[in-house]
């Protein structure tokens, strides 16, 4: 009875929803539609999966220790179990930083730390935001491995204090510049992602004004999908 009288009321709710909300949408609603989409989209795409996945053995040992750029073509939401299994069983600490257009990471940068211990990227993070902007990239994903040398009484997943140091300052370099700043630890083909920040200027497209305003007072029933959208309980 009790979930008869809760359709029953929502039922209700939702017509008169329908008969109070298909005019077009406000500048102040479609900027709170905006975000919400934002939202959305960063919750649905930087959820990532945790995966077996399986590099090409041969490019794994035939990475360059002091450097090097690669081209990918690799989901965004698979990537960090394909950076840590890359990472996997490395003695020494590597850092990898994956640039994402999109869903998509299309390149990445590695290079060997010189011991187990510590590890930081050989190229300048200013000549990465270039290649960011330059290829239509908003993010970048640092990934570093801590070895284990006792897997079995303690983890190495968790960040160190210079971990967190270091993903802060970094990131408002990113920041600055409209790219936003994603790190993580691997260890043994497993990641954790204990930082982000994200640009306030970051828009998926759907979520741009501009596209909204595309759909606005087009029609009735646009209207109330975007209202209904917006949400009933504001």
């Amino acid at each position: 009875m009790f979930i008869l009288y809760f359709f029953l009321i929502w039922g209700l709710i939702e017509i008169v929803f329908w008969l109070t909300h298909r005019r077009d949408l406000t500048d102040s609603e479609m900027k709170k539609l905006s975000q919400k989409r934002r939202g959305k989209y960063i919750k649905e795409n930087y959820n990532f999966r945790l995966v077996n996945s399986f590099p090409d053995k041969k490019f794994k040992s035939s990475m360059d220790s002091k450097g090097k750029m690669y081209r990918a073509n690799i989901s965004l939401k698979d990537f960090p179990s394909y950076a840590a299994n890359l990472l996997k069983w490395k003695k020494h600490e590597w850092v990898l930083l994956a640039l994402v257009q999109d869903k998509q990471v299309r390149f990445f940068y590695a290079n060997k730390g010189l011991d187990n211990s510590s590890v930081s990227f050989n190229c300048n993070i200013y000549n990465l935001l270039k290649i960011c902007k330059d290829n239509g990239c908003q993010t970048i994903m640092r990934f570093h491995n801590h070895p284990n040398s006792d897997p079995q009484h303690y983890t190495c997943l968790l960040p160190s204090n210079q971990d967190k140091i270091s993903a802060k300052s970094i990131s408002e370099i990113a920041i600055v510049e409209g790219i936003n700043w994603l790190d993580f630890v691997c260890e043994r083909g497993s990641f954790s992602s204990f930082y982000r920040e994200f640009s306030k200027t970051f828009f998926p497209q759907t979520s741009k004004i501009r596209y909204i305003k595309e759909e606005n007072g087009k029609s009735k029933t646009l209207n109330y999908k975007l209202q209904h959208e917006l949400g009933i309980f504001r």
